[in-house]
């Protein structure tokens, strides 16, 4: 898999490789140069049966590789920090460092053996186990993770490696830091002297000590405290209101938690840890579900923050309304086939700017969850879109838990784009066309994308002519009839009954009544299951089979 320079989001149903892609980086990063276990867990290694054992499990082999953008981007600086390890592609043309980490499964009574490489151009390893490369690696991509689970009063805590840093390095000058300890030890005498209750208990300890030790001096009550390092390990953050009370944020809501100790990840990644880096390094960053608790206004404005990171990043999500504000180049969709887990991506170069403003408009507009079905149902217009995942559920069919989503395509251009993003994504499609000239027109640009598919599969034409027409000839002509002008109502010749008749009416109604109309069709088929027209429930039968392949 290709990870983009600065953000790449993966997506995909439970159980498709997310975590492990994340798991993968965090053991080829943080690779131990001397320990030669402790990497995996046994259930890590892939056993194909029930009766398999752990010895007879394949060895994990993770490889990854960084490399140029473009002949001669890494400037000498660069090239010469992994001089012993530079690989160079010859097809094209283009710089390489790259580490391969194995490890086997340990048999009964043995241990686990996890190990590391660099490989050469033939992506074969180099004989000499370049530490001073690895450790160079690891200084210039130092590797982060963030994980789904956000505790509050544990990120925040003088424990925490993300808070800690901001609270045990003070950089507090000589007379600044006399400054505020005089300030504090005032404060504190203030405080003792209000209090008449803390010289009572000084006296008291005072005498006990004399009884014990014979000495009654040195007992000192600290209401805040004299030394600054213990002032900042106590520090803690707090939220306001809006009636101005804050409270800390251990006392917040799973959102506001989640988000902030999303928050300390970015600014350790910008601040504590930017100011000790190399000026060559860059972080690599692994985030799981950013989006965690948040609302969905506040999951589609966090994209602004992350994409603010000065860092490569890889992210996974669940959430439609984050995955709105990602560009499509970004996004990498998971999926479990017969042979394995697949990795999908968009080339972005192979549509046309028109094409383009068309998919990520209806990206947003679905907000993102179109990356989540397993089907695209592709219908022509406004009406369709609305009726039929009413229709689907007039006849006790659920559209969403067969994972089969409704895309208008009418006002992009024609379903071509959509196909054509489908087959990148690897999500099935199937198109419901007027029989129309339009719909003509849309069936011509679908058959020349079927590429050798089932045409059955992929296409369902609703004839007379359009929607109005395909529901009058199905028996809904009364329905249109109260819904068409009386101007054309008035020069039918047709006799009532025929089909004549029900494509006239279907031609006289009213544009703005036109959805409506369908909706009254799907409330009537919900009271009586037998006048679904049997074209669209077969449409559904194979939409539902494709979206389970």
């Amino acid at each position: 898999m290709t990870l983009e320079p600065d953000y790449t989001v993966l997506v995909g149903e439970n159980n498709s490789g997310k975590s492990n892609i994340l798991d993968a980086m965090y053991a080829s990063l943080r690779v131990n140069r001397t320990v030669k276990q402790g990497a995996f867990e046994l259930h890590d290694y892939h056993l194909a049966d029930s009766a398999a054992m752990a010895g007879d499990a394949g060895q994990i082999v993770l490889t990854l590789r960084f490399e140029e953008s473009a002949p001669d981007d890494w400037d000498d600086e660069f090239l010469a920090a992994f001089n012993d390890v530079l690989a160079l592609d010859a097809a094209n043309g283009q710089n390489r460092v790259v580490i391969r980490v194995t490890s086997s499964a340990p048999a009964s009574g043995e241990v686990e053996t996890y190990d590391w490489d660099f490989l050469d151009a033939n992506e074969s390893a180099h004989q000499k186990k370049n530490i001073a490369s690895l450790n160079r690696l690891q200084t210039l991509r130092p590797f982060f993770h963030l994980p789904a689970l956000r505790d509050a009063a544990r990120e925040f805590s003088n424990r925490s490696s993300l808070f800690s840093p901001f609270v045990n390095d003070p950089t507090f000058d000589d007379e600044l830091r006399k400054e505020l300890i005089d300030a504090l030890s005032e404060i504190n005498e203030k405080v003792l002297d209000a209090h008449e209750a803390f010289t009572v208990l000084r006296d008291n300890i005072a005498t006990g000590n004399a009884l014990l030790a014979g000495d009654d001096s040195g007992v000192v009550i600290e209401a805040v405290p004299s030394r600054l390092s213990e002032l900042l390990a106590n520090t803690q953050v707090s939220l306001q209101d809006k009636g101005g009370a804050t409270l800390p944020l251990d006392r917040q809501g799973s959102g506001s938690q989640s988000l902030a100790v999303f928050s300390l990840f970015k600014a350790f990644v910008q601040a504590k840890l930017a100011s000790k880096l190399d000026p060559l390094s860059r972080p690599i960053l692994t985030i799981e579900e950013p989006e965690a608790h948040l609302h969905p206004s506040a999951a589609r404005s966090l994209w602004q923050l992350i994409s603010s990171i000065n860092a490569q990043a890889l992210i996974t999500s669940h959430s439609g309304d984050l995955l709105g504000e990602v560009p499509l180049r970004c996004v990498r969709r998971l999926k479990q086939t017969g042979s394995g887990a697949r990795v999908f991506s968009v080339n972005v170069g192979l549509f046309g700017p028109e094409e383009l403003r068309h998919i990520n408009y209806a990206v947003r507009a679905a907000r993102g969850e179109l990356y989540f079905a397993n089907l695209w149902l592709l219908v022509e217009g406004r009406s369709e879109a609305m009726c039929i995942p009413e229709l689907a559920r007039a006849i006790g069919t659920d559209l969403i838990s067969g994972g089969v989503r409704v895309i208008e395509y009418q006002q992009a251009g024609g379903p071509g784009p959509f196909i054509k993003l489908a087959d990148q994504l690897g999500i099935g499609w199937h198109c419901l066309c007027d029989s129309d000239d339009s719909g003509k027109g849309n069936e011509a640009k679908v058959d020349r994308l079927l590429n050798g598919r089932p045409r059955n599969d992929h296409v369902t034409v609703l004839g007379p002519s359009n929607l109005e027409g395909f529901f009058c000839s199905e028996g809904f002509v009364e329905i249109y009839e109260a819904h068409a002008a009386n101007e054309k109502r008035k020069v039918i010749l047709h006799a009532r009954g025929t089909p004549d008749y029900a494509h006239a009416i279907a031609l006289a109604i009213i544009d703005r009544r036109k959805e409506r109309a369908a909706l009254e069709v799907c409330a009537e088929i919900a009271q009586d299951h037998g006048k679904a027209p049997m074209l669209l429930r077969r449409m559904f039968e194979v939409c539902f089979r494709l979206a389970q392949l």
